[in-house]
């Protein structure tokens, strides 16, 4: 079992200000769903909480507006949410236009494409 040190704990502490002063990008309880949300945007919450609960904070991120979570969250939802990092890592569907922004890929992948940044 692994003993999370004191800087750990100070960053997730630091994480956790952080997601709640910029209006959280989790959902606390089964019921509740971001106000802000279209109905397309809370029923793809609801889905996505019934068949890949831990997919939900990348979802909710990317309504917010993170271009990096849009891209993570569809890649996501390409590969089915299963076995979600090592396929989406293993990706080899390069016709798409999100692919070299894709997430996971290991450092020694050499991709012409630019990484999408956060704005």
């Amino acid at each position: 079992m692994k003993v999370m040190t004191p800087e750990h704990l100070a960053k997730l502490a630091a994480g956790r200000e952080r997601a709640r002063q910029e209006g959280a990008s989790t959902v606390k309880s089964e019921g509740e769903i971001p106000l802000d949300l279209n109905e397309r945007q809370k029923e793809q919450v609801k889905l996505v909480r019934r068949v890949a609960p831990k997919a939900l904070g990348v979802l909710l991120k990317a309504f917010s507006g993170s271009r990096p979570a849009m891209i993570k969250s569809k890649c996501q939802e390409c590969v089915n949410y299963e076995e979600m990092t090592s396929r989406i890592r293993n990706c080899e569907t390069s016709g798409c236009g999100l692919w070299a922004g894709r997430p996971y890929q290991n450092d020694n992948d050499q991709d012409d494409g630019e990484q999408i940044k956060e704005e």
